[in-house]
């Protein structure tokens, strides 16, 4: 198209040069009126004739160009789409572990305690696992912005056809350092710096309690992850809070 209207401009401006030279020409010769008015009258076709394709060749380049670039108001642009994920026990927060949506959650292996505390403080609990664990799938469940997804004793995989992908905020945590306890119990802000954490079995096996977020895990914990699982996912462990280990040494991780 370029090319086109390159040519017809080239031709439009020798069309004007043209005119020009034969009006010169006819107010030497004094020609008649009607010969310079036909002589005006072309010279103003090849004008625009020159004019109009390379603006018409410019708005099509610009509306291109727009149409290619999206529009951003600086805000995260949210988009909804499908999603899925597996997670092991532990705590997670629409919005910074999973995207907010409307899930169906499928137990893959053991069985256990699956809890919603919404930020209000609103919760309610449910039985899944694969056997006669209970359910083995919680369907339309939906996890507005900032809901907490507890899970004790299973494995899930939350599999969503609207998830807000695009609105993921990264975890906020105070903790930096990973830390070793051997069996006992500590205080948070006093034994080991607060913060966010995923607990690791790393020797023999045994049972990890404390409270978080008002929903309290007491979880069984293996080094070897053969008769229990040897991790457990973001625990919230705030200044104050006690971690109490029976029989098992854990690594805390700082939660990403």
């Amino acid at each position: 198209m370029d090319f086109t209207v390159n040519i017809l401009s080239y031709l439009s401006i020798t069309g004007c040069i043209l005119c020009i030279l034969w009006l010169i020409y006819s107010f030497r010769k004094k020609r008649p009126f009607k010969s310079s008015f036909l002589c005006v009258f072309l010279f103003v076709l090849f004008l625009l004739a020159a004019i109009l394709p390379n603006r018409m060749s410019v708005q099509a380049d610009f509306a291109k160009q727009t149409a290619a670039v999206p529009v951003s108001n600086g805000k995260k642009q949210t988009v909804s789409q499908t999603y899925q994920t597996d997670f092991i026990g532990g705590y997670y927060t629409s919005g910074i572990d999973f995207p907010a949506g409307t899930y169906t959650i499928t137990a893959l292996n053991g069985g256990g305690r699956i809890s919603f505390k919404t930020p209000a403080g609103n919760g309610q609990s449910y039985q899944l696992g694969t056997g006669n664990s209970g359910s083995k799938e919680l369907k339309n469940i939906h996890f507005p912005f900032g809901e907490v997804l507890f899970l004790s004793g299973v494995k899930v995989t939350l599999t969503s056809g609207d998830a807000k992908t695009g609105s993921l905020s990264q975890r906020k945590n105070s903790a930096v350092n990973e830390q070793t306890l051997s069996p006992g119990s500590y205080l948070a802000g006093t034994n080991f710096t607060e913060g966010i954490y995923d607990l690791v079995a790393v020797q023999s096996k045994g049972t990890v309690t404390a409270e978080c977020l008002g929903i309290s895990m007491n979880e069984a914990m293996d080094a070897n992850g053969f008769d229990y699982q040897r991790e457990f996912k973001n625990v919230i462990l705030d200044s104050g809070s006690e971690l109490t280990l029976t029989g098992v040494t854990v690594k805390l991780v700082p939660s990403k």
